[in-house]
């Protein structure tokens, strides 16, 4: 082994790579970027939550101003932390635009948001 082989098996020990080397291709691949939404299929409503509290949102729940007939948890396994925010899905009419949100802290505490307009509005800032 040649003495510029050595050196570039040094450095690849400690983790480093010689950036012009022979073995310059063997770099680890930087991380794929994160694949964007799906489009909206009929009936599907979109908006981005943005956590605003100081406590963290584990649920959120929405329903037809008026209706007690709530979504199951838009959240999923998500949660969103204080600064976060998330973008929900659910079914809806593009021509209903008033939503109430039923959001649980993670301290347990549910809070509810009323007369949301969605068609006003892509982004919800969210607080108690």
């Amino acid at each position: 082994m040649n003495t510029a082989s050595c050196f570039v098996l040094a450095f690849a020990a400690a983790g480093l790579i010689l950036a012009g080397s022979a073995h310059a291709g063997a770099r680890a691949a930087a991380p794929a970027a994160p694949a964007p939404p799906a489009p909206l299929g009929p009936g599907e409503r979109s908006f981005a939550l943005v956590n605003t509290d100081k406590t963290g949102i584990t649920s959120v729940y929405a329903a037809k101003t008026g209706s007690e007939d709530w979504t199951d948890d838009l959240l999923g396994k998500q949660t969103a932390g204080p600064g976060k925010s998330v973008t929900l899905r659910f079914k809806g009419a593009e021509s209903q635009c008033a939503y109430d949100l039923q959001v649980l802290m993670n301290d347990g505490k549910p809070v509810q948001k009323s007369n949301i307009d969605l068609c006003q509005t892509q982004t919800y800032q969210f607080a108690r």
